[in-house]
């Protein structure tokens, strides 16, 4: 049952605001344009590999590592 207490993840307003504003339809289209195009959504992106290669550098010490990373983030 659709509640209004603070406590609950999804309000009955918030799904009919994502129905009414199309929202749900276009992540449908997305998921179904991906899923034929073999695109894995799962895995991540280019940005995101470089982003945690980049902190793992930085974590170790590695700081001059971690620029080359960072900085290719920043141009994407």
């Amino acid at each position: 049952m659709w509640g209004r207490g603070k406590n609950d993840k999804i309000s009955c307003e918030i799904i009919c605001s994502l129905l009414h504003s199309g929202l749900l339809l276009f992540i449908k289209k997305f998921t179904e344009m991906a899923r034929q195009a073999d695109a894995d959504v799962n895995k991540p992106g280019i940005v995101t590999q470089r982003w945690q290669e980049g902190l793992e550098f930085y974590w170790e010490g590695y700081y001059s590592k971690a620029i080359p990373k960072f900085e290719e983030v920043h141009q994407n």
